[in-house]
């Protein structure tokens, strides 16, 4: 279930978990204020049949045979009695609201509303008492201090549903960031649509107010009392399947960080580890953000913090696990590489490259095995202080040795740092995908659009398969169009001897010329990758190493490869060049 469909399902739930309920509630009502004015007339000497109407009109219209004093007077009793025990409910029902509050913020949502339908549910069954035993009516009041010690009353039941629907269709808004003007307008529209849906929640709960009066009314003038609180049971059977039923929304926590404090990154430089350490208000506020249900205490910088809920603690697949793991990873990191010099490998002008985090495995980088030993050693004396050691059987040394030809991931490399042979190696993949096919190429039943698409999605993404990475030459450029044009003119079955345009081919088979080509394909998956790039973080290292500048010492290997790939992009020629490409040159 996606989220538009689980935020339907949960409004509609609660939706008619709110009608439900306040029909039950208004009809509950209705039954206790005809019965406590029923029982007052019956001890005045009034003749008044449990069969009967007893709407206000009857109430109001007695024969002339009736005491009008006696009746005026069991009406005061009656609304007296009522309004105490609405007065004693709210009144009782203050500091459980507060309680089911937080109950609902720390347990969940459906557990305040089932709590709060409890004590309702108390109430009832002391009225039924009252009604079946004949008891005196004065006990309401008893069954009223029971819907508000339990659960704080209707209000506070009311209250919770409204919380579970903003918990729903609240939108999160920070102030902190910019926001571009269509996604101001998208908030501002899901913030008007979630005021209809409280506006339409308050309807409903009229609605359901409103049905239960005229039904019960009509229960209690032909069955009697005893029935219609029967009928009200199976309403309030509904309501608890509701709650049982909705999925717990829970509850949108904001966490107030300050300006300096922010995490560090797994790949962040060195240099910049040890100047953006959170604050121990900042570590704590995370805790609670991640584990909001577990009881735990934990000492930050040396301050023991206030309990805080807990279940299972701190194991694998711990959302608190790979937050602890690289803060820690990152303290000893930094506590290591303050007195060393120059450590790790160069991948920029004064800029080293020590390590790098995954999920669980660590790579330390060096140039020099005396360097690695010597940082290991250090490591070695630092990683108990944090209750940390090594494990030897799954720690591997791998040397990185210069090779002429390495194909790792599906991609040749050369020691030139050419292209030649991952081009080489693509046509022959390409050519493989594109005999599998040949009974497809063949049929005269499928049209040529389609036979150009499924080219596309099978053999083009074959042969351009991380082309966006390639500093690729015109020699090479010509050699996959002239293996893309044989293969396109296969397809659209046009002869060596026929004198056809590339152009005219590809606009047959695809429909269209622009952006066919393949020199435009690996443009346009370039431009991409660029745009990728541009928008990383400037810690990351895909673009530390696209803007980063050689020593002035550094000189180009002879026999090395000419063409970069800040150069194959800046050889751009579809789109204009805007002054980033010349600065990349």
């Amino acid at each position: 279930m996606n989220r538009r469909n689980h935020k339907i399902y949960v409004v509609t739930i609660l939706t008619l978990l709110l009608f439900t309920t306040s029909m039950w509630a208004a009809g509950f009502h209705f039954i206790v204020s005809q019965y406590i004015f029923y029982r007052y007339l019956d001890d005045a000497g009034l003749p008044y049949p449990p069969v009967t109407t007893v709407s206000s009109r009857a109430m109001a219209n007695v024969s002339a045979e009736q005491d009008r004093s006696k009746e005026a007077e069991a009406q005061a009793k009656a609304a007296r009695l009522l309004s105490t025990s609405v007065w004693v409910s709210l009144a009782l029902g203050i500091f459980p609201s507060v309680i089911v509050g937080r109950l609902s913020d720390q347990r969940g949502r459906r557990l305040a509303l089932g709590l709060t339908l409890l004590g309702q549910s108390m109430c009832s069954c002391m009225f039924a008492l009252i009604i079946f035993l004949r008891l005196p009516v004065s006990l309401t009041i008893l069954g009223s201090c029971f819907s508000g010690l339990l659960g704080g009353g209707a209000i506070c039941f009311i209250m919770q549903v409204n919380v579970c629907l903003t918990d729903v269709t609240s939108t999160s808004i920070d102030t902190k960031v910019n926001l571009s003007p269509d996604e101001i307008a998208k908030r501002t529209r899901q913030e008007r649509r979630r005021l209809v849906i409280l506006g339409a929640f308050d309807g409903t709960m009229a609605l359901g107010m409103a049905a239960a009066n005229g039904f019960i009314g009509s229960v209690v003038e032909r069955y009697g009392f005893i029935e219609s609180q029967l009928c009200m049971l199976g309403v309030f059977c509904f309501s608890v399947i509701f709650i049982w039923i909705l999925p717990e929304t829970g509850k949108p926590l904001v966490i107030p960080l300050s300006n300096d404090a922010t995490l560090v990154p797994s790949n962040a430089p060195v240099n910049g580890r040890s100047n953006i350490c959170p604050t121990p208000s900042d570590l704590l506020a995370k805790f609670k953000s991640l584990l909001r249900s577990i009881t735990s205490v934990c000492t930050v910088y040396g301050e023991l913090s206030k309990s805080f809920r807990t279940q299972s603690g701190v194991r694998q697949g711990c959302p608190l696990s790979p937050f602890l793991f690289n803060f820690v990873i990152d303290e000893i990191m930094r506590r290591k590489l303050e007195g060393l010099q120059n450590p790790g490998v160069q991948i920029a002008s004064e800029e080293n490259l020590v390590d790098l985090e995954y999920a669980d495995d660590i790579v330390l980088m060096f140039e020099e095995e005396e360097k690695a030993q010597v940082f290991l050693d250090e490591l070695t004396k630092v990683i108990p202080s944090f209750d940390m050691h090594f494990a030897p059987t799954k720690c591997k040394v791998k040397l990185v040795d210069v090779q002429s030809l390495n194909t790792t991931l599906r991609s040749r490399e050369s020691s030139d740092r050419s292209v030649t042979d991952e081009v080489n190696a693509r046509i022959c993949k390409d050519r493989a995908a594109f005999a599998n096919l040949r009974h497809l190429w063949r049929q005269n039943g499928l049209s040529l659009n389609l036979k150009g698409r499924v080219y596309q999605a099978t053999v083009r993404a074959v042969l351009l398969y991380g082309c966006e990475t390639w500093p690729i030459r015109a020699a090479e450029q010509r050699r996959l169009q002239v293996f893309d044009n044989r293969c396109l003119k296969t397809i659209a079955r046009v002869g060596w001897c026929q004198r056809i345009s590339k152009e005219a081919v590809r606009k047959r088979v695809f429909g269209y010329v622009t952006g066919t080509s393949i020199e435009e394909c690996t443009q346009h998956q370039k431009l991409r990758w660029l745009g990728h790039v541009l928008r990383m973080p400037n810690h990351r290292l895909p673009k530390r190493g696209l803007f980063s500048m050689p020593n002035s010492e550094w000189r180009k290997q002879r026999g090395a490869h000419p063409m970069t790939w800040q150069r194959s992009i800046a050889s751009t020629k579809s789109l204009p060049r805007p002054p980033l490409f010349f600065s990349l040159q």
